[in-house]
């Protein structure tokens, strides 16, 4: 095995281990931000979003998007933010500060009751810090562009837990191949970064799909109200 292949085996190792730890920080930080709009301390958003009073919903997110809207303006006047997919492709330096506090507001915005999704800091966080953690290795522009595309996915796979998802946005999304060096890559980091992110994710669906058999016995009642009725 040459030193490239070998550097390269282990920034797979690492870029995975660092996208869960970003997976980590952004869900912690995130649920942070969620308690301290809608004060609660247990149980999911939507419980807290249904036990807050009516002002607190309306203003959460009032302060929340200004404060977020406040750091951007401030952000952008000191510091260019590009999109990741294109920097990771062009084999640009990736600005490692602007993209962490971009992070963070994103962070910020989303946890006040935004909703905007929480995909992109994740991704860019994870990117940040794979970058950092192998940057003093000998890698070439190919190497090191797919390592990003999968720090990238897998910072997605480690939030929401689910690692072939992650390994395919990095595949199809961010690299456009079905390159085995690529698809190899992208697996591990994923299933890495999920692992590593499970203490705090649990290794939960965001979504939760509707009982099939409750699911079909409404559909009956729905299109057969006079026999859910004789049969009841």
């Amino acid at each position: 095995m040459t030193r490239r292949e070998l550097e390269f085996g282990c920034s797979i190792v690492v870029v995975g281990v660092l996208a869960g730890l970003a997976g980590m920080a952004t869900t912690v930080l995130l649920h942070f931000v969620e308690h301290l709009t809608y004060a609660y301390s247990f149980g999911s958003l939507l419980d807290g979003v249904s036990g807050s009073s009516p002002v607190r919903r309306a203003v959460g997110p009032m302060i929340g998007g200004a404060l977020a809207g406040f750091g951007w303006w401030i952000l952008r006047r000191h510091h260019e933010i590009p999109g990741l997919a294109s920097t990771i492709a062009n084999h640009r330096p990736i600005p490692r500060v602007s993209l962490t506090l971009d992070a963070a507001l994103q962070v910020l915005v989303v946890g006040s009751g935004a909703s905007l999704g929480r995909e992109g800091a994740p991704r860019q966080m994870a990117a940040v810090l794979g970058d950092a953690g192998t940057s003093r290795w000998a890698l070439t522009p190919g190497d090191r562009q797919i390592l990003l595309a999968c720090a990238a996915g897998a910072g997605l796979a480690a939030v929401y837990s689910v690692p072939v998802g992650g390994a395919l946005f990095a595949i199809r999304i961010m690299l456009h191949t079905w390159h085995p060096r690529a698809v190899g890559a992208a697996l591990i980091t994923s299933a890495l970064a999920v692992a590593v992110a499970a203490p705090v994710t649990h290794v939960r669906a965001p979504l939760v799909w509707p009982d099939r058999c409750l699911l079909v016995s409404k559909c009956d009642c729905a299109l057969f109200p006079l026999g859910s009725l004789a049969l009841r």
